[in-house]
C-alpha cells in the first residue's frame, strides 16, 4: 500500500485553518507566508488534507494562481509528513524543486513549499505552547484591540480576495461602510473613555446582525466596513438599515449618563458599472456615506438612492 493509499485518520476538515485543540508534541502545520492569511498556521492532524482556491478545501489559499484542488498533504501515523500535486495549473514547488503527482516527497521543518509566484506555504513543526503563542500573534495583528472587529490591514487583503471571487463566480458581493454621526461631539463631551464605550456599543450591535460568513472590519476612528459575499444589494439594504434602527433606538451607557448614536451608511455593489476593483467598491461606497452625511445623516444611500431616514 502506498503512503498516500491509507484511508484518513483526519479530526478536522470542515474549516480552512484547523483549531489548535487536541495538538500534541510536534504537531505539524503549515504557515501562510503570503495572501490574505499570511502569518496564519494550520496545524494538521493525522490524515489527508487538500489544499487548494476552493473555499471548501481542507486548507483554503485564497488566491486566483492557487488550483482549486492544488496539492494534497498526508500526515501519516508515525508523523511523517508528505505531499503531491493534484495536477494543479502552476505546479507545486519544495525548495524550489517540483512536485509530482506519483511520487510524493517528505517535507521537513522549515521546507518552503511554494503553489505559485504569489502564494507560499512553510512547513512547520510547533508544541502546543508554540502554536498558541503563534495564534494569539496572529490574532493580534489583524483584528483591532478595542473592538474585536477586523483591523484595516485584514480588510484590505480580505475585501481584495473577495472581490476577486466575485469577478470569477458572479458579481454577488456588496459592500457597507458605516459611520458614527457627530463622533467628536461624544469625545468632547464624554472623553475617549466615554468614546471608546460607544464605539465598543457600536460595533457589538453591528457584529449581532449579520452572518457568522460576513467579515466586519473598524477601518478607523468611527468608521466600520461590512464585507458582505453572496448578498444581493437589496438584502445589504435591509441589514443596513436594521444596523441602523438598532443602534438608534437604546443609547449608549457612559459613566455618568448616556448617549444617543446615529449612524450614516454607504452600500455599494461589485456588479455595478462603475466597479472594476476592489478599490472602486470601497471609493463608491465611501462617496454614498458621505452623501448621507450631508443629506442629514441617520440614513443609508444605496444604488437607488436614499433609502431610509
Amino acid at each position: 500500500m502506498g503512503i498516500f493509499d491509507e484511508q484518513p485518520e483526519k479530526t478536522v476538515s470542515d474549516i480552512s485553518v484547523p483549531s489548535l485543540h487536541g495538538l500534541q508534541e510536534e504537531t505539524p502545520g503549515l504557515l501562510f507566508l503570503s495572501g490574505p492569511r499570511a502569518g496564519r498556521c494550520a496545524h494538521l492532524a493525522r490524515g489527508r488534507w487538500i489544499v487548494g482556491r476552493a473555499l471548501d478545501a481542507d486548507i483554503s489559499f485564497p488566491h486566483e494562481s492557487v488550483s482549486r484542488q492544488h496539492c494534497e498533504v498526508r500526515v501519516q501515523r508515525d508523523g511523517s509528513t508528505w505531499i503531491r500535486d493534484l495536477g494543479s495549473l502552476n505546479g507545486t514547488q519544495v525548495n524550489g524543486r517540483p512536485v509530482g503527482r506519483t511520487q510524493p516527497t517528505l517535507l521537513e521543518s522549515g521546507d518552503q513549499v511554494r503553489l505559485s509566484a504569489s502564494a507560499h506555504l512553510k512547513f512547520v513543526r510547533q508544541t502546543p505552547r508554540e502554536a498558541e503563542l503563534h495564534e494569539g500573534l496572529y490574532q493580534a495583528a489583524v483584528h483591532d484591540p478595542l473592538t474585536g472587529l477586523l483591523n484595516r490591514r485584514a480588510l484590505d487583503a480580505r475585501l481584495a480576495q473577495a472581490f476577486s471571487f466575485a469577478m470569477r463566480h458572479g458579481p454577488s458581493l456588496v459592500l457597507v461602510v458605516i459611520d458614527l454621526d457627530h463622533f467628536k461631539q461624544v469625545n468632547d463631551r464624554w472623553g475617549h473613555d466615554g468614546g471608546d464605550l460607544v464605539l465598543k456599543s457600536v460595533a457589538a450591535r453591528v457584529r449581532e446582525q449579520v452572518r457568522n460568513e460576513d467579515l466586519v472590519a473598524r477601518f478607523g476612528g468611527e468608521e466600520f466596513v461590512l464585507v458582505l459575499q453572496g448578498a444581493r444589494p437589496e438584502e445589504a439594504i435591509a441589514l443596513a438599515d436594521r444596523i441602523r434602527r438598532r443602534v438608534a433606538e437604546v443609547p449608549v451607557r457612559v459613566p455618568g449618563g448616556s448617549v444617543s448614536i446615529t449612524l450614516s451608511i454607504g452600500v455599494a455593489h461589485a456588479g455595478e458599472s462603475s466597479v472594476e476593483s476592489s478599490a472602486d467598491l470601497f471609493v463608491l461606497a465611501d462617496k454614498r456615506l458621505y452623501a448621507a452625511k450631508h443629506s442629514g445623516r441617520n440614513r443609508v444611500i444605496g444604488p437607488n438612492g436614499v433609502v431610509e431616514s
